[in-house]
């Protein structure tokens, strides 16, 4: 994974949630149950894209290289063997959706000499299949999304501690980075790691 990523996926703190965050956990699923398990079964499919992350900026701690940056994207490829990097800075006005429509997707990386297309294309990723995943992070203000290495496992981050766990084989997960584990519904349940 990307360097800088790792990094700031380290130090960010802050979270869409209020103080219980299994009930806004839940209730964040469960207002969007339809997307969530759309999305997990488009990604269960998915054998190239290992994870999509997504970073915004927190004001409160100088943890971005250029200060004008307020939101970034890493997309790992293969089991971490390949990744992009996308920065996206205040000139959109904290307006996400401007940025990608701006950029008809053809945005530079930051991390390769090539565009997000190309990227993409090199690899044989269709565009709608990250925009599908980029669009579900971003509407939801989640953090990540990730196949698990060592299973079938999914993983969906809302913060770089807490998320959901799908397990796709009607079991309850075993992911040993857990503390914490609450069934939301079939085969979902929220996480925390370990301190």
């Amino acid at each position: 994974m990307n360097k800088i990523f790792v990094i700031l996926a380290l130090i960010y703190e802050s979270c869409i949630f209020s103080g219980d965050s299994f009930k806004d956990a839940k209730l964040l699923y469960e207002n969007n149950r339809d997307e969530f398990r759309n999305v997990i079964h488009f990604f269960e499919k998915e054998k190239i894209i290992f994870s999509l992350g997504r970073l915004e900026h927190n004001y409160s701690l100088n943890i971005f290289e250029n200060s004008n940056t307020w939101l970034v994207y890493n997309l790992v490829l293969n089991k971490g063997k390949d990744n992009l990097t996308i920065l996206i800075d205040t000139s959109y006005n904290r307006n996400e959706s401007l940025f990608w429509e701006s950029n008809n997707y053809n945005v530079k990386s930051t991390t390769k000499n090539l565009s997000l297309i190309a990227f993409l294309d090199s690899n044989q990723i269709p565009i709608q299949s990250f925009i599908k995943l980029k669009n579900f992070l971003s509407n939801n203000k989640l953090f990540m999304i990730s196949h698990d290495i060592d299973s079938e496992v999914i993983i969906i981050m809302f913060n770089e501690i807490e998320g959901y766990i799908y397990e796709p084989n009607d079991e309850i997960p075993k992911y040993i980075e857990a503390s914490e584990l609450k069934k939301i519904d079939e085969n979902i349940y929220y996480f925390k790691k370990k301190p």
